[in-house]
């Protein structure tokens, strides 16, 4: 039975809450029968999970891990911190982290294949811990030099550069999670970016016109600086800024990304 009445999958997504595709697919297993397509939801663990699905998802954790020259950054979130620190969703998370590494990050760029493809994993996971487990986010760093850094798997780094030592880069990314730079310099800064923050400092100032651009230009810049990696002062050296450190050496920082856990997108 290939053909179900779109009326018929309205009525068992009421009653379960699930995808349309989901009971769609469960409806032509069990041939249009409702009472069994529910029982089957029952057994693949899809009813309950769904019964679930307006939980927030404000856990998880923040994996990151290289592998030669190629790097990965992933967030995967629950909807405990309980169930975070849990063996079975960090053996889960791990897994996902290794086999995209293994698979040559294939569908990488499509977060929403990527949930598709564990779904079945995931609705395994959620039988374990009873909790609602989604894929955010992932991203990748490829060639040069590759170094990591994670803080409690709540805060990761993945970063890029050439000419420059592993142990040096590795302070870099530990200041990236510890001072969280937007840009690596100010040509990077995005047209857009700039002129909406001169339109919050314009709100936020609301001085005399003629001391007005002076004051929102200075504004400006500095919270510029402030947002810039190479313009911030080194964490372990505070009396240096990171392009110091980086211009003595001849080294290029190539990109970096920064994920925390649960930041607004």
């Amino acid at each position: 039975m290939n053909k179900i009445d779109i009326n018929l999958i309205k009525k068992i997504r009421n009653i379960t809450g699930a995808s349309l595709l989901d009971c769609k697919n469960i409806l032509i297993l069990t041939n249009g029968n409702i009472k069994k397509a529910i029982i089957e939801m029952r057994k693949l663990g899809i009813l309950k999970i769904f019964k679930k699905k307006k939980k927030k998802i404000i856990n998880g954790v923040i994996i990151v891990k290289n592998l030669n020259n190629f790097g990965i950054i992933l967030e995967i979130n629950c909807q405990t911190d309980f169930a975070a620190k849990s063996s079975e969703f960090l053996t889960f998370s791990n897994n996902i982290i290794n086999n995209l590494l293994k698979n040559n990050f294939k569908y990488i760029k499509n977060i929403e294949k990527i949930n598709f493809l564990y779904k079945k994993k995931i609705v395994d996971l959620f039988n374990k811990i009873n909790e609602n487990v989604n894929i955010r986010r992932i991203n990748i760093l490829k060639k040069n030099i590759i170094e990591i850094y994670n803080h409690n798997n709540r805060i990761g780094v993945l970063i890029n550069a050439k000419f420059i030592q592993k142990k040096i880069l590795k302070k870099i990314a530990m200041h990236i999670a510890s001072e969280k730079p937007k840009f690596i310099n100010i040509e990077n800064i995005f047209y857009n970016f700039i002129i909406n923050e001169y339109k919050i400092q314009n709100i936020i100032i609301r001085k005399k016109k003629d001391f007005l651009k002076k004051i929102l230009l200075g504004k400006i810049k500095k919270y510029i600086y402030n947002i810039t990696l190479m313009n911030q002062n080194f964490i372990f050296d505070i009396s240096k800024k990171i392009k110091n450190i980086i211009n003595k050496k001849n080294s290029i920082i190539y990109n970096f990304i920064c994920y925390e856990l649960g930041e607004i997108l």
